[in-house]
């Protein structure tokens, strides 16, 4: 509607070629109809903005009618990633022992170096 009105005040903006008054109404409401515009033309954008973000999808498993084989299917599916997880778990856990390690290796060598020297002076 308000494009259409627009369109009628070029129109009539160019047929008011001659009289200067008749021109600075039409100029001064043709501003204010594109104003409007540009403003509805706005809200439209930012309204459909909003719905394409409200999309939201819902999916629903039931699992109460399962097949026997289902959950080793299932397994199955997620092997390689528990294996690679079951790795990465290891090797930190490695990472984690071997200062260990070296801290108890040394203090048996201390007490296997302090038991034999005192049972050398008994």
């Amino acid at each position: 509607m308000l494009q259409a009105y627009r369109s009628k005040l070029i129109e009539l903006e160019n047929k008011a070629a001659n009289d200067i008054d008749a021109l600075i109404k039409i100029t001064s409401e043709l501003s204010k109809v594109q104003s409007e515009l540009e403003q509805a033309m706005g809200n439209n954008a930012h309204l459909l903005q909003r719905t394409n973000l409200d999309i939201v999808n819902i999916g629903f498993v039931v699992n109460k009618n399962r097949s026997f084989w289902s959950p080793i299917f299932r397994s199955l599916k997620s092997f390689l990633s528990n294996l690679s997880d079951g790795i990465s778990q290891a090797i930190t856990a490695t990472a984690y022992i071997i200062p260990w390690l070296v801290v108890i290796g040394f203090f048996g060598f201390l007490f296997r170096y302090l038991w034999k020297r005192s049972k050398k002076k008994a």
